[in-house]
């Protein structure tokens, strides 16, 4: 589990970054999981997964704009390049376009700034 601590590392530490914003309480977050998992399973090699549990760490989301989960940000070297909410999202398919570069800007939302490069000062 991300906080704000390692969170700038962590995005730093692979060209491609995709991480689940979650909480206790959504209703979707085994959901959501599972499609992670999933996507972690067939591109590991390619792109780091994580999550962050913003009842636990809110410092994060509130810096991406994130209003409502599960949201899911993708990050290609280290710039936000996405930001789904919902659970009807497909993980694999959308990490999958970022790791073989065929999106640039996959789908925001409007909260969220999609050329924001995330850094500890962010």
């Amino acid at each position: 589990m991300l906080t704000h601590k390692d969170f700038a590392a962590f995005v730093a530490s692979r060209p491609v970054v995709v991480i689940h914003f979650d909480a206790d309480w959504d209703e979707y977050r085994t959901q959501v999981r599972a499609k992670m998992l999933k996507a972690e399973q067939c591109l590991h090699e390619f792109a780091a997964f994580a999550e962050v549990d913003c009842d636990v760490d809110d410092d994060v989301g509130k810096k991406l704009g994130i209003a409502n989960v599960p949201s899911v940000a993708y990050f290609r070297e280290s710039t936000l390049i996405a930001l789904r909410t919902g659970a009807d999202q497909d993980i694999h398919e959308l990490t999958e376009l970022l790791v073989n570069r065929r999106a640039v800007v996959v789908e925001t939302s409007p909260s969220a700034d999609a050329t924001h490069r995330y850094s500890e000062g962010s």
